[in-house]
């Protein structure tokens, strides 16, 4: 039940992002083929639990990483203690340790958490990242994955329409080239393809994306990787999976074959699959294409392991 209730609430504050919600006429031209659906044009299906809403708790991870001062700081304070207490002091826990589930987190996910685990030594990266993109790229601080300063993402935003959009760095509303300067990010991940997928072909696809990397290399010194599109559930009628498959092999060849250094394609979506090459039911944000609390979690797993591939961590 945890489950259901997790995936509704997450379905919830992801649907809250949606610049604007399909009236029934459009939602109707969506299905019946005359228009081409947007991610966030798809009908919202929440059905809303009758426990106390004190029950549930989101898998959110907004605490601050322990600084060594903190850690010594904790270390004399044990000691001390031990000390008093004629017993021998505690071993100090080192920050490399693996950090445990976050509180909260559901059992539906722990099964799998353990091969995504990363201490907060590892996960440091993300304080000096931006991440750029849709709705979808927009969990990582909704689920407070990351810092929502860490984060530029606004709903409906495309590659095709990506310099139509501004976003927020503290209460300044600003363009991309802006943000980026402001933030001065030692890493970019951009994230988004999924309100293109139904309005370009590949190749169409692949070069409005390089406006947008073009724009990231211009306005920053930033090593940039660009996110694959992340699967979808196997019965969605927004598209299909081969599809977005299609899509990701031509936008890693095409960064292959068109930039030599500081530009690097980043498959996360490959572990949110299942057998069948759709979105497992675990990662499901409750619509079949926004991606549950924990698909955050594996993207920054992969993120990290890449990075240390790359050579650039």
């Amino acid at each position: 039940m945890k489950k259901y209730i997790i995936s509704a609430l997450s379905l919830f504050i992801m649907s809250a992002l949606l610049c604007s919600c399909a009236s029934r006429e459009n939602v109707a031209a969506v299905y019946s083929g005359t228009v081409k659906p947007s991610v966030d044009d798809i009908p919202i299906k929440f059905t809303p639990h009758t426990k106390d809403e004190s029950e549930v708790s989101l898998p959110l991870e907004s605490i601050p990483a322990v600084t060594d001062e903190t850690e010594t700081a904790a270390a004399e304070e044990t000691a001390e203690t031990a000390e008093s207490a004629d017993m021998p002091a505690l071993e100090t826990v080192e920050s490399s340790e693996p950090e445990e589930p976050p509180e909260g987190l559901d059992t539906f996910y722990i099964d799998e958490y353990g091969a995504y685990k990363l201490t907060r030594v590892e996960r440091e990266f993300a304080n000096e990242s931006v991440f750029v993109g849709d709705s979808i790229c927009s969990g990582f601080s909704v689920y407070n994955t990351v810092y929502p300063e860490n984060v530029l993402a606004r709903g409906s935003l495309a590659a095709w329409s990506f310099f139509d959009y501004k976003f927020y760095v503290g209460d300044k509303e600003v363009d991309y080239p802006t943000a980026l300067a402001l933030t001065h990010p030692k890493y970019v991940f951009l994230s988004m393809g999924m309100n293109d997928i139904n309005m370009f072909d590949e190749e169409e696809y692949c070069e409005n994306y390089r406006a947008v990397i073009d724009s990231t290399l211009t306005s920053s010194d930033a090593e940039v990787y660009v996110c694959a599109i992340s699967p979808i559930v196997a019965e969605s009628m927004f598209t299909t999976n081969y599809r977005i498959d299609c899509f990701n092999v031509a936008l890693k060849g095409y960064i292959e074959e068109n930039y030599s250094e500081r530009v690097h394609f980043l498959d996360f979506a490959k572990h949110l699959k299942d057998s069948d090459d759709s979105l497992k039911e675990c990662f499901d944000g409750g619509d079949g294409i926004h991606l549950s609390p924990y698909a955050y979690y594996v993207a920054l797993w992969e993120m990290n392991r890449s990075m240390i591939a790359d050579g650039v961590k």
